[in-house]
């Protein structure tokens, strides 16, 4: 025994100390060292002033080996979309409190606990996300596709009903305030549509029409087709907002990617490649005064004299530079040219 040892006299009843000296046997230890064990630790157990850092222990133990591979997932795509979209110009910066406004909740504590990878949100409540943020549902939900997952133009045999569609917003949307025509600054200029319903969200779309000089019979067509439905959104009254863009290549592949949120790239470009060759693509001397891109007055004269060596698109050109079509008239539902 040490000299610190204070040594102590037990009367214990007879049932107690052979339990005792059975487990002290078991665990091949003294009687008396099995006492001290079982001594010391008996002050160890939960009290008011150890609690805490019980629960605690626990907590982290939880944190770090019982949370999910999807409460991961969902946390990392809930960052994404936030710092996304507080790269938007002349918005306010969104952070969990925020959001959980917007969700209409009391607290923000679930909201942070998502954001945090603890709670898993209920699809509702994800579906409700991937509308503010304008993002892909099956992306946030499942992990399905990217972000801002761009969406082709569908193919349309009507004049009318493609305009329908251009200035219609799409769901769960109601309103449509500007849209952005889009064309990718290389040989082939590729042109992308971009419908904006609010601040922070929008929808992109690619389509099969090249705004270039040197195009297929099947090309020529459809990109003469499509002139003049920017002719419409661009003259007639009650259109939302059009802007024309020129991007370099990387910028517009950025767009098709669909990782970043689409008007953050917009606005990387807003002060550098904006133009407005939209605006009248059957003048030429219009394009002059303009950013343009390189032979896009060989494009301007093409594309004119293919609408008017064919007859319907050559009818609906006339009659839309005389606002004879009914949309000037603001006479909905559009209807076609017989």
């Amino acid at each position: 025994m040490k000299k610190s040892d204070v040594q102590v006299n037990l009367r214990l009843p007879i049932e107690l100390k052979e339990k005792i000296h059975a487990i002290a046997k078991k665990n091949n230890r003294t009687l008396n060292n099995e006492l001290n064990i079982r001594l010391v630790a008996s002050f160890n157990a939960p009290t008011p002033s150890n609690q805490q850092q019980i629960t605690h222990d626990l907590h982290e133990f939880f944190e770090n080996y019982q949370k999910s591979n999807r409460l991961i997932d969902i946390s990392n795509r809930l960052h994404l979309l936030v710092n996304e979209a507080n790269y938007l110009h002349k918005m306010p910066l969104l952070n969990p409190s925020l959001l959980a406004y917007q969700l209409d909740f009391d607290t923000a504590c679930n909201v942070e606990a998502w954001f945090d990878g603890r709670v898993e949100p209920k699809f509702d409540d994800l579906k409700q996300i991937a509308k503010i943020f304008g993002c892909s549902k099956d992306w946030l939900l499942f992990g399905l596709g990217r972000p801002f997952q761009a969406k082709k133009l569908p193919d349309f045999d009507s004049f009318d009903q493609l305009i329908e569609f251009i200035i219609t917003p799409d769901d769960p949307y109601n309103t449509l305030t500007n849209i952005y025509l889009i064309r990718c600054d290389n040989l082939a200029g590729e042109l992308g549509i971009l419908k904006q319903y609010n601040d922070r969200t929008c929808q992109f779309f690619t389509t099969d029409i090249y705004l270039n000089e040197n195009l297929t019979e099947k090309q020529a067509y459809k990109t003469a087709f499509f002139s003049l439905v920017i002719y419409v959104l661009t003259h007639a009254d009650a259109m939302p907002n059009c802007f024309g863009y020129v991007l370099d290549g990387e910028l517009f592949m950025r767009l098709l990617e669909g990782k970043e949120h689409p008007l953050k790239v917009i606005n990387k470009a807003e002060h550098g490649e904006y133009g407005e060759w939209c605006f009248d693509l059957f003048d030429i001397s219009f394009g002059h005064n303009k950013k343009n891109w390189v032979n896009w007055a060989d494009f301007y004269e093409k594309n004119l004299t293919f609408i008017k060596n064919t007859p319907y698109l050559n009818e609906i050109y006339t009659r839309l530079l005389n606002q004879q079509h009914p949309i000037f008239q603001s006479n909905f539902p559009f209807f076609d040219i017989e």
